[in-house]
């Protein structure tokens, strides 16, 4: 690609300073930053690590304010310059909830404030679809659309990244570090991939890099920042006929390469300190419900496993009452119990308890996690809401609610609307815990991607926070729907005319052995039921989530 001619001013960065304020105390970031960025112009920022070079990237895109100094959009406002960014982070930032083509159409979507939309007709959407599908050709990856982010490798998903940014069609293009994850060989097929793409698009490209040479190769300007706090060391002018994989090896490449070194003092005693030895930062991935609760994967010989171990059980139970001789009493045989059982199902008299106590377990579990979520979500967004009633919260919570249950029997009567409240009360706590833990785990580069493309509050909740949150709300599920059928079967011991703990409690008290295991068995039954109902939930809402073997 030749060199184009001199072309004009778009953006004027003048004495632009930033301040952090810290519990430690004021950190100057930069200081005093000026230069100019020519319109479809590849310009690229580099310096030591924490120099600034980040935050001043983001400060061009609005996601931070400068302390002093100001920035001037030739084209228009400050705000105009913000909505004509398009950002590609250090991480691909992709939503894993969301397949390739929803994720270049996220932008589009917060842009006209709408919903995804699957249906055909409407021509807005179909323009959108079309330019999605021509931004997938030009990054190669069509045919990948239904692809989710797990399934990608790591050029792949800066492809989608580069696509999305694409997708509003900015004037500017600001790239911190994209490639700085990838191994040697992927990063150096995605910068000439990039230099395609700017070829063909000519949009304007601010690119933060640690690597002298990336900055050589895609940039025909360099602008050398010093350590913190950063200021302009020097701006150097990159001239080449083309850009291509053999100019590397040229005696003109390293010429540049070296002249930014220079301009940096990368050499020390010799030794080159800015390059690859260079380290991310490390994030710590939150962590899973099967982090804690290992969840097996199905296949036909764990089946056959779980029936031989069942098998097992029962005949070491019948080994025991015969060779003991156990009376049926005490315990009895399982033949006996599963006589009963059936005769029980047959007189649909275990279908009218289990049909009680299943309406209080769900009524009360939805009514608790409605309130749990309900109740989570401001406490997770506001840190002195939840240093206010956190500790009322928490202390309703130590009360026993085995102890609790005579008087809310007492309160709401021996019928369905003590159990419903016993059990919404259970249930609750898990779920409003792990709604703050969820809201607050989302990952902050999606809250700053939402905020890039102007998304409102509510675009932030139902595109982000929400999805983000489901993989931790559904392991409060897990465990609140197994709390529910215990809180609904205490409150049918404390006082019903109704429901297997009801059943449970009668048959104990005429000391018919047989029909208490019977009660037990339907109990164990349903509340394993419920669990497999939560997790095929997961499964259907969640195909997105990667789950560990």
């Amino acid at each position: 690609m030749g060199e184009k001619q001199e072309r004009e001013v778009l953006i004027e960065i003048k004495g632009v300073g930033k301040v952090f304020e810290t519990e430690e105390g004021s950190v100057r970031a930069l200081k005093d930053v000026s230069f100019n960025v020519r319109e479809g112009e590849f310009l690229s920022i580099i310096g030591p690590s924490g120099c600034g070079k980040t935050t001043l990237l983001r400060i061009i895109g609005g996601l931070v304010e400068q302390t002093e100094g100001e920035i001037v959009f030739k084209k228009g406002t400050i705000e105009d310059l913000h909505r004509n960014c398009g950002f590609v982070f250090q991480d691909p930032t992709l939503l894993p909830w969301r397949d390739v083509l929803g994720n270049i159409l996220l932008p589009l979507e917060v842009a006209r404030g709408g919903k995804r939309d699957k249906g055909e007709g409407n021509s807005e959407r179909d323009e959108e679809k079309k330019k999605v599908k021509e931004l997938l050709a030009m990054v190669e990856l069509e045919g990948f659309e239904h692809f989710y982010p797990r399934e990608l490798s790591g050029g792949m998903k800066q492809r989608v990244a580069i696509a999305r940014a694409l997708a509003q069609d900015p004037l500017i293009l600001l790239m911190d570090e994209p490639f700085g994850a990838l191994d040697e060989m992927t990063r150096g097929r995605m910068n000439f991939e990039l230099l395609r793409i700017w070829k063909e698009t000519g949009k304007t490209v601010i690119f933060v890099t640690h690597s002298i040479p990336e900055a050589v190769l895609l940039s025909e300007r360099v602008v050398v920042l010093s350590e913190r706090p950063g200021t302009v060391k020097d701006i150097i002018d990159i001239k080449f006929d083309e850009r291509n994989p053999s100019i590397i090896e040229t005696e003109e490449f390293n010429k540049y390469v070296q002249k930014v070194r220079k301009a940096l003092g990368a050499y020390t005693d010799g030794k080159i300190h800015i390059g690859a030895d260079l380290k991310r930062e490390d994030v710590r991935p939150v962590r899973k419900f099967e982090d804690f609760v290992p969840v097996p994967k199905f296949t036909p010989f764990l089946y056959i496993m779980y029936i031989f171990v069942f098998l097992l059980f029962i005949s070491a139970w019948k080994a025991v009452t015969f060779i003991f001789r156990i009376p049926p009493f005490l315990l009895p045989p399982p033949e006996d119990v599963f006589t009963e059982y059936v005769t029980l199902l047959v007189n649909r008299l275990l279908l009218v308890h289990t049909y009680v106590t299943l309406y209080e377990t769900i009524t009360g579990f939805l009514a608790g996690s409605a309130i749990g979520m309900l109740l989570g979500y401001p406490l997770a967004k506001s840190r002195r809401l939840e240093r206010i009633l956190s500790p009322y919260i928490v202390a309703a919570q130590t009360a026993p609610k085995i102890a609790l249950a005579p008087l809310i029997v007492i309160w709401l009567g021996f019928g369905i609307a003590s159990k419903f409240f016993l059990v919404a009360l259970i249930v609750f706590f898990p779920i409003f815990v792990n709604m703050i833990t969820g809201v607050r785990s989302v990952d902050r580069n999606l809250l700053e991607l939402m905020k890039s493309t102007g998304a409102s509050k509510f675009d932030i909740f139902w595109k982000i926070e929400i999805p983000s949150s489901l993989p931790m709300l559904f392991a409060g599920y897990k465990t609140g729907i197994t709390l529910a059928v215990i809180g609904a079967v205490v409150g049918e011991f404390v006082g019903a005319n109704a429901g297997l703990g009801y059943l449970t409690i009668y048959a104990a008290g005429l000391m018919d052995t047989t029909q208490v295991f019977v009660a037990i068995f339907q109990l164990t039954l349903l509340g394993i039921s419920l669990y497999a109902l939560i997790s095929f939930i997961e499964k259907k809402l969640m195909p997105w989530y990667e789950r560990k073997e």
